[in-house]
């Protein structure tokens, strides 16, 4: 247990020194290890209930955050010595772009709703909805593919109207983005019935606080303010859903116990689950087993999807026994592409999105709205490291995001004015 402990303090000094660098709570090395200590803590709590986490797997994390921090640190620095790139570049949407968004996401709200219909419960709609959503993913409600797809298009059209609401210079703008907003938001209500998660929940509504904390000047009293207040939401949405979801199914009360078990649960197994990976052999530190499938996972998807062959590796990993009474089957952000080529790789990695991270947040500091949107949006997956990987098992998925952000980037240009989108040095 005092190694636990002595990792988390490690994390909480450089994080520290992070934050007195970069005057600012949503810089990546900041946010990077809160998870990562909470679940540390809460292995400390929970005691005897999970075998003992090895050195060798404390020392990876504690690794993996130091050269996250270089990379950050590198990408800042280089960029320091160019400072007049990347500054002040606006996305700017027209009205008409963001009328004929709210359009389409009205379609596809309709469109589910008419798939839907029969399976909705006026009566009862919470169980209509749970049921529903269960059917869809066990497959036994046939969603058509072009639906099933088209869910991202309201994902990404949020994201772009909540920047757009945020960073517009008049207020009668704002009104219309509201607008447009507001419908999508009810089309993505509808949508939840086929296709919700938490994870899904926090990967839509996380993009959205950092869009609306990411303004400058960033204010780190409304960040802790603003972060916290979700937190809580998310949290009790958690507990609420587990609450509802499980005494659907199961005859048994849940009682409050069992749900702060099934909270710590998730905090502590996918590190539980990376050590019982490390010391069987799972994960080694350098190895060719896996062939670069796992990193290409999302192209081998798609691939396989419309020509045929062998796909990618299943998303959903097995179970693992990591306690006496807890099974498991999450193992944090290095399992994913440690499968390919080892540990060291997946180390690598973390160099790497340090970089990433480093240069979007210099550019978000210096107004570009891009950059601010490509930040806010990586959040979710930087908050997920600790629980699993979400850049590259979910490859598939940032595919196609990125195909409707072009679209509907592309819809945004539609009537804009040149003076409506003028980057920093005059150009559109």
């Amino acid at each position: 247990m005092i190694s636990y402990i002595v990792l988390v303090i490690f994390m909480a000094v450089v994080m520290l020194v992070e934050l007195k660098r970069q005057k600012s709570l949503l810089s990546a090395p900041v946010i990077y290890p809160v998870m990562w200590m909470l679940a540390l803590v809460t292995l400390v709590i929970q005691g005897d209930r999970y075998w003992p986490i090895g050195t060798g797997t404390l020392c990876v994390i504690g690794a993996g955050y130091v050269l996250f921090c270089v990379g950050y640190e590198a990408a800042v620095f280089a960029l320091k010595k160019n400072s007049g790139s990347g500054t002040e570049m606006r996305i700017g949407i027209s009205d008409l772009g963001a009328y004929i968004i709210a359009s389409i996401s009205l379609l596809i709200g309709i469109g589910y709703f008419f798939v839907l219909r029969p399976y909705l419960d006026s009566s009862n709609i919470l169980m209509s909805w749970v049921g529903i959503r269960d059917s869809v993913l066990y497959g036994w409600i046939k969603m058509p593919y072009f639906l099933t797809v088209s869910r991202y298009f309201n994902r990404v059209a949020v994201w772009f109207l909540m920047l757009s609401i945020v960073y517009a210079k008049e207020s009668i703008k704002r009104k219309k983005y509201l607008l447009c907003l507001f419908i999508v938001a009810i089309s993505s209500l509808m949508v939840s019935f086929a296709d919700f998660s938490r994870n899904g929940l926090l990967f839509d509504l996380l993009p959205l606080v950092f869009i609306i904390l990411m303004k400058k000047p960033l204010d780190n009293r409304r960040i802790v303010i603003l972060l916290g207040i979700e937190f809580v939401l998310f949290l009790a949405f958690f507990i609420w859903f587990v609450k509802y979801r499980e005494s659907s199914y199961i005859s048994t009360d849940i009682t409050d116990e069992m749900r702060l078990s099934m909270l710590a649960d998730y905090l502590c197994s996918p590190i539980a689950c990376l050590n019982y990976s490390i010391h069987n052999g799972m994960l080694e530190f350098i190895t060719t087993s896996g062939g670069g499938r796992y990193t290409m996972s999302g192209v081998w998807g798609l691939i396989s999807r419309f020509i045929g062959g062998e796909g990618a590796p299943p998303v959903v990993q097995g179970y693992v026994q990591v306690g006496p009474e807890v099974s498991y089957n999450v193992y944090t952000v290095y399992q994913w592409t440690g499968m390919d080529f080892g540990l060291l790789y997946a180390l690598l990695w973390h160099f790497l999105f340090g970089i990433i991270y480093g240069a979007l947040f210099t550019f978000s500091l210096r107004g570009n709205e891009y950059a601010i949107l490509t930040y806010s949006v990586l959040s979710y997956p930087l908050v997920m490291m600790f629980f699993e990987d979400q850049y590259f098992s979910i490859g598939q998925t940032w595919i196609i995001l990125m195909g409707f952000g072009v679209i509907i980037w592309l819809i945004t240009r539609i009537g804009l004015k040149r003076n409506e989108n003028i980057s920093g040095n005059g150009n559109l």
